[in-house]
């Protein structure tokens, strides 16, 4: 199981850094890639099956209280877009202008954007 979680972290790691280099091209190929509905609940899956190794982890270390949070909030991403599905994403995708239309891709995009968008005025 530890094997399980260090995979788990190291590829939320490297997605959140690629992320950070290349906010546009990552928007992009999420976009491209969950078009279908096979692919998103695939996605979703995956996110529920790494909360669930990071709550069944948590237990071995030092701060098991937040590491179970952090797992429930990982799992209730996945639910949100199993149950939410394709309509409702493409809707929020194409309802959004400027620098609004990040807001739905991850957190992270979220909170850099509104600075990007001010150093651009």
């Amino acid at each position: 199981m530890r094997i399980a979680a260090l995979f788990v972290a190291v590829l939320t790691i490297l997605i959140g850094i690629g992320g950070l280099i290349s906010p546009e091209s990552g928007t992009e190929i999420r976009r491209l890639y969950f078009a279908t509905p096979v692919r998103l609940y695939a996605a979703a899956a995956v996110r529920v099956a790494s909360g669930l190794v990071v709550i069944l982890c948590a237990t071995a270390s030092r701060a098991p209280k937040t590491l179970r949070a952090l797992g429930a909030v990982m799992c209730l991403q996945g639910l949100s877009a199993a149950l939410m599905g394709l309509t409702t994403r493409e809707r929020s995708w194409n309802g959004r202008r400027g620098r609004d239309r990040h807001f739905c891709a991850s957190v992270p995009q979220w909170r850099w954007q509104p600075a990007a968008s001010w150093r651009s005025r």
